[in-house]
């Protein structure tokens, strides 16, 4: 079934919440290259799965867990452009922004200094966004705000559909492992768009061309 393309307007009187990893960060590539050094048999296998326990072997994802968990992990990550391009785009236009990330609090320094890095490099003030919060649950922790949120953008299917449920509006930010959920965001140069569903290797394709 065809589906319409939208602009997304957002009322100058809400924030966007977004995602980290996934969305600002490419932690997927970065996990990928601790694999290659360490289990490089499964360093591109089932990259279509998000749940890293279904992903891997148990002895694989042990392994694996161990890395995510350790909070000096994430200030080597980098940084994921067309993300950062979406944030400048909604900065320019005066929308508040909150990141909200799943990472363990322990990497909560780390995190800051990332996020403040990465803005600056491109051109944006780590002061203008409304914060960084740590939340193992975004629903839970977004749900008494919802009336102030615009919309979530997250990589997290669990996490989008989820949100949906609890009555918020959120967006997939398009990963392989987030092809069945919709709405999703998708960035080109002069504009973000949302996509419905039945559009998304046509979408996909126009994004990854509009970046070349």
């Amino acid at each position: 079934m065809d589906k319409t393309k939208s602009e997304i307007r957002i009322s100058m009187n809400k924030f966007v919440a977004m995602d980290i990893d996934g969305v600002l960060a490419d932690f997927e590539g970065f996990l990928v290259e601790y694999l290659k050094d360490v289990h490089p048999e499964y360093a591109q296998v089932n990259r279509d799965i998000y749940d890293l326990k279904h992903r891997y072997p148990s002895d694989v994802y042990e392994d694996v867990s161990r890395f995510v968990a350790d909070p000096n992990a994430y200030y080597a990550v980098p940084r994921a452009n067309d993300g950062f391009q979406f944030l400048n785009e909604l900065s320019d236009e005066g929308v508040d922004v909150l990141l909200v990330t799943s990472r363990p609090i322990a990497s909560e320094t780390f995190t800051k200094r990332w996020v403040a890095k990465q803005m600056k490099e491109w051109g944006m003030n780590y002061n203008d966004l409304r914060g960084v919060s740590f939340a193992p649950n975004k629903s839970a922790f977004l749900f008494p705000m919802r009336e102030h949120i615009a919309f979530l953008v997250d990589d997290n299917p669990e996490d989008v559909l989820e949100a949906q449920k609890f009555g918020l509006t959120a967006y997939s930010w398009v990963q392989p492992w987030n092809e069945h959920v919709y709405p999703k965001v998708f960035v080109t140069r002069d504009e973000y768009t949302m996509f419905q569903e039945g559009e998304s290797i046509e979408a996909r394709y126009f994004w990854e061309k509009e970046i070349e």
